[in-house]
């Protein structure tokens, strides 16, 4: 499976995104690295503000979960919001890597 051109291993046959609270410190914390890596990737100044909703899917015991988030950043003193989709790999200590990084409308 590939998702914005990084391959991820594919979900189990019926996954879903289940919801979870955004305002845990983890998923701040996914929400700003994000951010902090669509920045390196684009050469953009966006500073991260809060992720408002949260979802997890969860792919297989060795291949980790994705986190898909909508959250708020600062671009040009204007509030925007995003979706981002960042995969985490238990097995690889927890490497992030972001998936996703769109617009919200």
């Amino acid at each position: 499976m590939e998702i914005g051109k990084v391959p991820i291993k594919s979900p189990p046959a019926g996954a879903k995104w289940a919801w979870i609270p955004p305002k845990q410190q983890r998923i701040q914390s996914l929400g700003d690295f994000a951010v902090k890596e669509q920045n390196k990737r684009w050469r953009w100044n966006m500073g991260f503000h809060d992720v408002f909703e949260s979802w997890k899917m969860v792919l297989a015991a060795d291949a980790g979960n994705l986190y898909l988030l909508h959250l708020n950043a600062v671009k040009n003193e204007i509030m925007l919001r995003y979706q981002a989709i960042v995969s985490v790999e238990p097995s690889k200590n927890d490497t992030m890597i972001l998936v996703s990084f769109k617009g919200l409308i």
